[in-house]
């Protein structure tokens, strides 16, 4: 009954709201192209994601793994609705729910997709739906044959033109519209919390046929108006951005874009610095007459394969400063398959597996519809400064104070802008209010004078790159679910407060003493008088308060994490760092060095100091780094007695007459001063590069020497023909390398290294080039130099370096963003503080092509 009532108060509360907001469409655009409410004509904002559990591969893999796809949706809501999420979008997969002539098949997908759209908007989400997606539904999968819809009757180059597959795509739609969710007995059309319809996802209009692209929307748009809906219809545009005049033509009401900084599936993590990527979304088209009318709406976004937390709230500022209203990011990872990534694994966000990420996304959401947050730029503006706004990418850190909320991603030392006012506190790590050391995001909302919520999620610890190729064999993450020491710091608790476990089977009991108690994953009430309420009628935000999902735990078995440093110098001292994820607690972690002294010498023992629940760092001392290789292994000694050594995990202890492990970590030695290696031919595969033609690449080839690489340029063009440059200020060809490690492994050393020496060779005619150091805060410094046929190298001091410009890579999605970018106050040049390197030819201004041979470059 208690579960029937609360169904019954969410439900009249969404009528509520619908109410207020004015009857069945939300919004409307004005005749400037602004998204405004229907109920007090304010401009509307929508923060959101994608999320795809009902179709596609989520849908298959989270019966695999044999868990309740409604449950699941469920779970995922919750989620979304504690990150502030109030909006959700979808490119439903037309070829599960339709029939080859467009009619609309009422299957488990479309009843999932009715179920989720109502569980959304049950937590205060609206909804944008995009009813056609033209592919199959495989990826990372084949796709499955004999899918029913018409996708598959026809193909993306002539969904537009044929007349068939426009009857059935006409048909589709109708019935789309016209589908009743039986969750809530409302159309889609007439549904008050879907706020749009997107016709199509990604349109591969031919830019030869603008006429017939015009023709295509207007009877898209008006099959969706005959059915009485007067919602808006948008249309993407980042696909063929040169039509963009003839899809507004077709008369929408907006158009859709997307934003991949980052690019797209690198296969791994990706490093550096990329706020300068995310500085702006500049459109070029703009000012256009005919664009100024149109809503704008970012239907997929992401920082693509990058696991940190300071990108996301640079992002929504941007978006904000370009006028868009509704930002979705793509795609939420759905709880039960997240460990894996296996969705798409150069997108990765859930709140319980990658959560800085996850309260980065949050911050992001209240910035964007926070209308107080507008970026002012000027000339000394060098970050994304507002007031009580941190975005740090050294730190890893974004962070948002003020009189409501409190909200940051990592360790901080800031205090809230008003404590005693404070509403909302979200976190990651330490601050002056939360003291707390797990790798879990928590929550406090305060629900009454002396009665705050506390919710704690459990330990998420990546032990594999999440950004690499995606498997369902093998965890990414593992879940711990420990307890830690916390100290909450709110003047109305004051110091003896009362912990009170209030999700299911949670009958935890405590009383803080000077703030601080012990807390495992869960939902609790804190409050200055020992709490005798009902915690299912206690509302917090779109949730009750004894609401409560997360994972089990899954760290069944010991895994060691750990990468030695590429190389060292003679006389620095070595900063190592492990990670020691094991179900048993270990007791000490304990470096054994050995290798690199001269003569033979008993192994040196370093203990390890542990700085949280699972890393430990030491120190190699300066007088054992000596040339050479210097080698050593890890000895976890575990509170059972057992001895576990690294690499190899081999059963110790590592001082008994019959241990025998073969393998050990090991670090070169260089003499001091050595030259350090920037750019390594034998080292491609990392490099990110851009040319202005498809046909033009730098490919390794095996030189006669033994075991030498060089880079050689090969364009697959036709004989005489220029290459094509996408954007007129764009160069031939760009070569970046990210080398923080190697800068970092000479910090002690940096006074001794004066210039930066370039290996390479012209094949014939001369090659201008370019040389950029870009530096931790996203300025460059440039020097130029010509290669030649008759000379193996070319020398740039580093004092010849100034303040200049970097190319913007790898190249994101839309590509008519800018191609470079110019740090509006760079710093003195640091060599220190140099992360990113890149070679930049500019070619000529006949278009000939540039040949090379790249060996390598130096630090020297």
């Amino acid at each position: 009954m208690k579960k029937i009532s609360f169904t019954l108060f969410l439900f009249f509360c969404f009528l509520s709201y619908v109410a207020a907001q004015g009857g069945h469409d939300p919004v409307y655009v004005d005749k400037n192209g602004r998204m405004r409410w229907e109920g007090n004509q304010e401009e509307a904002y929508f923060w959101g994601v994608n999320y795809t559990a009902p179709f596609a591969h989520a849908y298959r893999q989270i019966l695999r793994k044999g868990v309740d796809h409604k449950k699941a949706i469920e779970t995922d809501a919750y989620h979304l609705s504690r990150l502030g999420v109030n909006a959700y979008r979808i490119h439903v997969w037309d070829c599960e729910i339709s029939d080859g002539e467009g009619n609309l098949i009422d299957n488990q997908h479309l009843d999932l997709l009715d179920y989720l759209i109502r569980q959304f908007q049950q937590r205060g989400i609206y909804i944008l739906l995009t009813p056609i997606a033209y592919w199959g539904n495989g990826y990372p999968e084949p796709n499955e044959d004999d899918l029913p819809g018409f996708s598959g009757k026809y193909n993306k180059g002539n969904v537009y033109t044929d007349a068939g597959a426009i009857a059935a795509q006409e048909r589709y739609l109708k019935q789309f519209l016209n589908h009743v969710n039986p969750y809530s007995g409302v159309r889609y059309k007439d549904d008050p919390m879907i706020v749009a319809f997107e016709i199509c996802n990604e349109p591969g209009h031919s830019l030869e046929k603008a006429k017939e692209t015009t023709a295509f929307v207007r009877k898209m748009r008006e099959a969706i108006r005959s059915t009485g809906c007067r919602k808006p219809v948008v249309y993407n545009v980042t696909q063929s951005i040169g039509l963009l005049k003839a899809f507004i033509d077709g008369g929408t009401d907006g158009v859709t874009f997307q934003w991949y900084p980052s690019g797209l599936v690198a296969g791994f993590e990706r490093q550096g610095n990329f706020l300068p990527h995310v500085d702006s979304y500049d459109m070029p088209f703009r000012q256009e007459p005919y664009f100024a009318r149109q809503a704008r709406i970012v239907y997929e976004f992401d920082a693509a394969d990058i696991g940190r937390s300071y990108i996301y709230p640079p992002m929504a500022l941007s978006f904000k400063e370009a006028g868009m209203q509704w930002v979705t990011q793509f795609a939420y990872d759905p709880l039960s398959i997240a460990a894996a990534n296996t969705e798409y694994q150069t997108h990765f966000l859930n709140l319980a597996y990658a959560p800085q990420k996850a309260i980065a996304f949050k911050i992001a959401g209240e910035l964007f519809r926070d209308s107080s947050y507008k970026r002012a730029r000027d000339k000394e503006t060098t970050a994304f400064s507002l007031p009580g706004v941190t975005i740090s990418y050294e730190d890893d850190l974004s962070e948002l104070s003020n009189d409501r909320v409190f909200y940051y991603t990592n360790h901080t030392t800031a205090k809230p802008g008003n404590e005693t006012t404070l509403e909302s506190i979200a976190g990651y790590g330490a601050s002056p209010v939360v003291d707390y050391s797990g790798r879990g995001a928590y929550f406090l909302d305060k629900i009454g004078s002396g009665t705050w919520r506390l919710e704690v999620m459990p330990d998420a610890v990546w032990v594999r790159d999440p950004f690499s190729r995606a498997t369902p064999r093998i965890e990414n993450v593992v879940i711990a679910c420990a307890d830690y020491p916390m100290t909450v710091r709110l003047s109305d608790l004051g110091d003896a407060f009362f912990i009170t476990g209030v999700n299911e089977g949670n009958s935890y009991r405590a009383t803080a003493s000077g703030g601080r108690f012990r807390i495992a994953p869960g939902a609790y009430i804190l409050s200055e008088q020992p709490f005798t309420g009902d915690p299912k009628q206690i509302k917090v935000g779109q949730a009750r308060a004894d609401e409560y999902y997360a994972p089990k735990a899954t760290h069944t078995k010991r895994r060691f994490l750990h990468s030695p440093p590429s190389f060292a110098m003679e006389g620095q001292p070595v900063f190592l760092e492990a990670e020691f994820v094991t179900p048993a607690p270990a007791k000490q972690l304990t470096l054994q060095v050995s290798g690199s002294m001269r003569g033979w010498r008993p192994p040196v023992q370093i203990p390890m100091e542990q700085t949280d629940g699972y890393r430990f760092r030491a120190q190699i001392p300066d007088s054992l780094v000596q040339a050479g290789m210097l080698r050593y292994v890890v000895r976890a000694g575990m509170l059972s007695g057992e001895e576990w050594v690294y690499p190899g995990g081999v059963e110790g202890p590592a001082s008994a007459w019959d241990y025998y492990n073969p393998e050990s970590y090991t670090i070169q030695v260089l003499p001091r001063e050595s030259a350090v290696p920037l750019i390594s031919a034998g080292e491609a595969d990392r490099f990110i590069t851009y040319s202005a033609d498809f046909g033009f690449s730098l490919q390794p080839v095996f030189s006669p020497v033994p075991g030498e690489t060089f880079l050689k340029t090969f364009v697959r063009t036709f004989p005489g023909a220029p290459l094509r440059r996408v954007d007129p200020s764009a160069p031939v060809f760009v070569l970046e390398n990210f080398i923080g490690q190697q800068i970092a492994g000479i910090t002690g050393c940096i006074p001794g290294y004066s210039r930066i020496v370039i290996h390479a060779q012209a094949a014939g005619e001369p090659v201008e080039a370019e040389v950029a150091l870009i530096s931790k805060d996203g300025s460059a410094y440039t020097a130029k130099t010509v290669l030649t046929n008759t000379e193996a190298s070319q020398t740039l001091p580093l004092d010849a370096f100034k303040a200049g410009k970097m190319a913007l890579l790898p190249r994101p999605f839309p590509g008519f963003l800018p191609f470079w970018y110019t740090h509006p106050k760079p710093a003195t040049f640091d060599l220190r503080t140099i992360e990113r390197i890149q070679l930049i030819i500019p070619g000529t201004e006949q278009g000939e092509t540039p040949s090379f041979e790249l060996k390598s470059i130096l630090l020297k």
